[in-house]
């Protein structure tokens, strides 16, 4: 018999403790020494094989997959340095990160004929990836390609490990049949051709034809089949010319852009068309007849360097150019040089919030003709300025574009 407090040794039918004093339970139990030492505790049962493999397991499978997407986010740009060799009309170099396999399958040519008859490539804007996926050292995106219109395009890239660099294997528009198709964009002729066509047909007084056939639907949104006649009747020269020559014509960025002269025996004129494929045909986005002045600075028109800013002289020009911002900024303040540039002619500027995906589109209108400054402004939401990257984009239905990123902290 053992004491239920200090544990010592009772010899049977002592009432106290010899060695502590406490009281014999009145009902005892005998137990061995070892259970009843004080701060003793029950052996714990151990842990089961079983459950010991499974936890690790679930352990490993974590640290592998994060590991994975970690590492995945440098696939994302490879892809993204494509996308904005892309933006810069820079095909070659867009080539140069795809795969050897990729090359051996497809030649230079393949590709830019490839890249130029979908557009949406020229016109991205950025790339989300939402859906990853690895095996037998390939990896899988797929997610969506944002254009400069904000469309959304499906889109699958596979990226294989050549050396210790990343390369694109493959590119895959997963719903082609809903993207419009340019064909024929990797050449000019078809653009003279159209030309050609509607000209005579002008020329043959079937204006409300050429209307009919050739007009783009944004054509047709901003000028009504009257207001198209109307204009023609104010270039006689259009309803007589004898000859018509194409000093230049050019396709970029999926829009094709072509000067005609017009001639008749004392008088000639310069038309300046830009054309957008719809339909599987070039149509027409464009039409300007241009003064000898404007015809000697109308090509090409370029854009120089693109800041942004908080503060600005009286004339709108930034004081200091910026990359990062406080979040209690105000305006934010948009100057663009435009060399070569023509009065009048808009630019679409898009400022997108990176990790939201969220944009502000605005206008803005080259104010003069040759080398000038456009400036303009975004200002905040109501909500304010949301923290994060920023990436802001300009272009014109010619073509052209121009992007700086910077952040709000």
């Amino acid at each position: 018999m053992y004491c239920h407090y200090c544990g010592a040794q009772m010899e049977k039918g002592f009432q106290y403790c010899p060695v502590c004093g406490t009281k014999a339970a009145t009902s005892p139990k005998i137990e061995s020494k070892e259970n009843n030492q004080p701060g003793s505790k029950a052996p714990k049962k151990p842990m089961p094989f079983w459950f010991k493999l499974t936890v690790f397991v679930l352990l490993l499978g974590l640290v592998v997959v994060t590991a994975l997407i970690m590492h995945s986010e440098s696939l994302v740009d490879v892809v993204n340095h494509q996308l904005e060799a892309f933006r810069k009309d820079d095909i070659n170099k867009a080539y140069s990160y795809t795969a050897k396999d990729f090359q051996s399958a497809t030649s230079l040519n393949q590709f830019k004929n490839f890249i130029q008859s979908y557009p949406v490539f020229l016109n991205n804007q950025s790339a989300h990836f939402t859906k990853r996926s690895f095996a037998e050292n390939v990896v899988t995106l797929r997610g969506n390609m944002t254009t400069t219109e904000r469309v959304n395009v499906p889109i699958e890239y596979k990226l294989t490990k050549e050396g210790d660099k990343w390369k694109i294997l493959s590119i895959r528009l997963l719903k082609p049949n809903l993207i419009p198709h340019a064909k024929g964009l990797g050449t000019t002729q078809d653009l003279i051709d159209v030309a050609t066509d509607l000209l005579t047909k002008i020329r043959e007084g079937k204006v409300s034809v050429v209307y009919l056939k050739y007009a783009s639907e944004e054509f047709k949104k901003a000028t009504t089949e009257h207001d198209f006649i109307e204009f023609i009747k104010e270039y006689p020269i259009l309803e007589k010319f004898e000859t018509i020559s194409f000093p230049k014509a050019v396709v970029r960025n999926g829009v094709g852009s072509l000067g005609a002269i017009v001639k008749d025996t004392d008088n000639e004129a310069y038309v300046k068309f830009y054309l957008i494929n719809e339909e599987q045909t070039w149509k027409i986005l464009s039409m300007r007849i241009l003064s000898p002045a404007e015809e000697s600075i109308e090509e090409p028109m370029t854009f120089g360097d693109l800041t942004v800013g908080a503060k600005t002289d009286d004339q709108g020009l930034i004081l200091h150019s910026e990359t990062a911002f406080k979040p209690d900024l105000k305006d934010l303040y948009i100057n663009l040089d435009v060399e070569n540039g023509l009065k009048g002619e808009e630019v679409n500027l898009n400022l997108l919030h990176v990790e939201s995906g969220s944009t502000i589109p605005i206008k803005a209108k080259i104010a003069e003709s040759g080398d000038t400054m456009l400036v303009s402004t975004f200002s905040p939401p109501q909500k304010g300025w949301l923290k994060g990257e920023y990436k802001l984009t300009t272009s014109t239905t010619s073509g052209l574009n121009k992007s700086v990123e910077f952040t709000i902290e």
